[in-house]
């Protein structure tokens, strides 16, 4: 079907304030959420080739 995604749609619910920081930290890396934990899970998983997600710099409070 033409509507339907390759892999089907997980679960996950984190806390709010992590999700929004984690979105923000994502785009001024230029990237995005999903992404960002593909390329953890694939590291965490041990595929070849895969790296660790770069952290971004902390920011000052």
């Amino acid at each position: 079907m033409a509507n339907q995604h390759k892999h089907p749609n997980r679960s996950f619910r984190p806390p709010p304030d992590d999700w929004t920081a984690f979105e923000k930290a994502a785009i001024e890396q230029g990237t995005n959420r999903q992404a960002l934990l593909n390329a953890f899970i694939a590291w965490f998983i041990g595929r070849p080739d895969a790296h660790l997600p770069e952290r971004p710099t902390p920011q000052e409070a």
